[in-house]
Parts: structure tokens; sequence; C-alpha cells
């Protein structure tokens, strides 16, 4: 489902039930073979139908038979989104070409390593057979660096050639950034392996919560929202990104203590946060002194 609204501009689950109306499974469908639109029924206003394209034909689907999540780029008014994909076509275009071109520029050898500049005029024929023998005479690996002799005030003039320039490095570096920027992910997991990892924040803990904060919040509230909706009220679908946004065992342990103090996490708490076992009494807040009311004693009897 996160891949159709990654890739394509919505996620379509087809929902199976039992014979009491009781939702029993989703299953995925392929977003290219849905086709949605709008139907009157005579309700009042239109509804949105899915014509759903099959082996055996066209099937009409009513809105209560799809669990529908629109992607992250929603257009007033339109029925599907915008996938970032899409939003990016032009983007990933210019980064697809310049890995191509290089692909093509070395693997083919399409570039000239040097010129041969004689005086005066050279006819087709003897340029062809001077080119020969050079070719015959240095070319392949075998023969590099072998002692070459030009005579009648022929010259070699070397072409020189920037292979980062070939390669678009820079250009596949910001196709790369402007991508990464479209699905919420921050940049230096996309140039870590060119520039090291660095960038605007340090420490496992921050660096995962800037991403969780610039991608993944939209797209986690998104899907619990849509998967929500099929639970009977109140219930809802709430993900676990605790274990995610891990704290480095120094924060963790800072972190602990301030719960304790503030009797707001009990030792089965934390036990329970690093996946621990509980303990027989650890349920008990830490009572501790500086929370402690000051009451009088009792009077005397």
């Amino acid at each position: 489902a996160q891949a159709s609204q990654e890739i394509y501009d919505s996620a379509f689950l087809l929902k199976a039930v039992d014979p009491s109306g009781r939702i029993v499974g989703l299953s995925v469908l392929d977003p290219g073979a849905v086709e949605m639109k709008y139907a009157d029924l005579g309700m009042g206003k239109p509804i949105v139908i899915y014509n759903l394209a099959t082996t055996k034909g066209i099937v009409t689907l009513a809105y209560n038979e799809i669990l529908h999540i629109k992607a992250g780029l929603p257009i007033p008014g339109a029925l599907r989104g915008v996938s970032p994909v899409k939003a990016a076509r032009e983007t990933i275009g210019t980064g697809m070409a310049a890995r191509k071109f290089g692909a093509r520029y070395f693997g083919a050898g399409s570039h000239v390593s040097g010129m041969i500049e004689a005086p005066g005029a050279f006819s087709k024929d003897t340029a062809d057979r001077l080119k020969e023998s050079m070719e015959k005479k240095h070319g392949g690996v075998s023969k590099s660096h072998a002692l070459g002799i030009l005579f009648g005030g022929a010259k070699w003039i070397p072409v020189e050639h920037d292979p980062t320039k070939a390669q678009g490095l820079e250009t596949q570096k910001y196709t790369d950034i402007q991508i990464s920027s479209l699905f919420g992910i921050p940049a230096e997991y996309v140039t870590a392996a060119m520039e090291g990892a660095k960038g605007y924040v340090t420490g496992l803990y921050q660096r995962q919560m800037l991403w969780y904060q610039t991608g993944l919040f939209a797209r986690i509230t998104r899907n619990e929202r849509a998967f929500s909706s099929l639970l009977p009220r109140p219930a809802y679908m709430k993900l676990n990104v605790s274990s995610w946004l891990r704290m480095d065992p120094e924060q963790r342990v800072a972190f602990y203590q301030a719960g304790q103090l503030g009797e707001w996490l009990t030792v089965n708490d934390i036990r329970n946060l690093e996946d621990m076992n509980p303990l027989p009494g650890g349920d008990v807040p830490l009572h501790s002194v500086q929370w402690q009311e000051n009451t009088p004693p009792d009077p005397p009897a």
C-alpha cells in the first residue's frame, strides 16, 4: 500500500468481508487497474465508484468496498493525489539522462584520446593509413606507453577529458537531493556516500527524529487515519515508532531517571520500553521525598 502511494497517486485496498459484514482481510490492488469516477445513483449527490479492470472484464465496486488512501500531494477537487515520483518526473528524468550519458560515454569509449596534426593536405586514403598504423602499433593496454615516432612535421596533440564532468556527478548529486526532499528524506542520507555522514544534526536520535518530522510523520498519520476508519468508534490504530526513535543509552538513562523522579514512569514501564520482562512490584511508582506532602503527625491518643 505504501509503495502504491509513493510510485502511483493512490493506494486501493479491496475489503474482504464475512457473511455478517465484518472485515476479515484487505487485498492491495494495482493502482493502474482502478478507475475512479462520480456516479449519480439518485441519492441526492454523486458518489464515487471504482471500476476495476480484471482478466474477466471491468468490475464496478462501491465506495464502501474499497479503502482508498490518497497520495501525499492531494489536489483540491481531484479524486486522486499526486505521487512524489509523478511530481518529480522532470527531476528524475534529468538524473536518468546524466547516468545514461555517463554509461554510454565510458562504455562505448566515445571520446578521442588525441589527434595527429600534419602540415599540408592529406588525402583520405593517406589519413586512413596513418590512423590504422597508429592503432596497430599503439592500440590496446598491452601496447600502452610504447615509443612512437612521427615524421614529416606531424605532431601528436592529446585531448584532455574530465571524467567527473562526463559522469555528471554534480548533476546526479543535485538530482538525488531534489528527489529526497520530495520524499521528506534529509539530504545527508543520500549524499553520505560521497561526503560522509554529516549534516545539520548529530547523533542517531536527532537524525532519526529529523527524518520522522520531515517525511515519515505525514505518511504514518495518513495510514493511521485510513486504517482507523475500518474500526468501530472509538477504537483507532496507532503505529508505535518508539523503538525506531530510540535515544542512545546515556539519553535513555536520563529520561528514565526524570520519569521515575516525576512519578510518571514505573520500573515496569521502563523495562517495557527496554523490551524486558516485568518485575513483581514494579508497577508501584517510586515516591521521591521531594514530592511527598508535608502532612501533620497524628494527634496523641
